[in-house]
Parts: structure tokens; C-alpha cells; sequence
């Protein structure tokens, strides 16, 4: 797999604890097998940042992508989509 583009954002609530405050921490993997995201909150950068590297990381071991489905459309769609040209009407 190969990473082409990765984005971490990082969003400060007005919550702390013993003086950390508490982040959201946001990262989204664009790569060639797929659009993977993932969040998690904690106190702290490293550890909102940790935690949001665990979901990630679990995410792309079970291999769900975000945005993606790998069932086929339904005959409904086709004929929603395209039933007035394939009627000929």
C-alpha cells in the first residue's frame, strides 16, 4: 500500500484535565487502496494522537474504506437511471 497524501487535524476543547486539555484528533490516509479516516479524543497530543492512530491502524487491517461499497447496484438503480433510454421512449 502506498500513502499518497495524509492530513492530521488537531481541534482544542475548553475541557482539561491536571492542566492537559483535551483534543480531537482527526487523520485521514489517502491511498491507492482506498480513503481511510479515523478520530479519537484525548488528553493531550500524544495521547489523542495515539489513539487515533490505533483506530486507523484498525481500520486498515480490516480493510474498510471510507466512501466505498463493494456491492453492485441493484437492478432498481439501473432501470432509475437509465430506464428512459432503454425503453426507447
Amino acid at each position: 500500500m502506498n500513502v499518497l497524501d495524509a492530513k492530521v487535524h488537531l481541534h482544542e476543547h475548553d475541557e482539561t484535565f491536571r492542566g492537559m486539555p483535551l483534543l480531537l484528533a482527526r487523520i485521514r490516509l489517502y491511498t491507492d487502496k482506498g480513503h481511510f479516516i479515523a478520530s479519537s479524543e484525548g488528553f493531550g497530543a500524544s495521547h489523542a494522537l495515539h489513539l487515533a492512530r490505533n483506530a486507523l491502524e484498525r481500520k486498515i487491517l480490516e480493510g474498510k474504506t471510507y466512501g466505498k461499497s463493494k456491492k453492485h447496484p441493484e437492478e432498481e438503480y439501473w432501470e432509475r437511471m437509465y430506464g428512459w433510454w432503454l425503453t426507447g421512449k
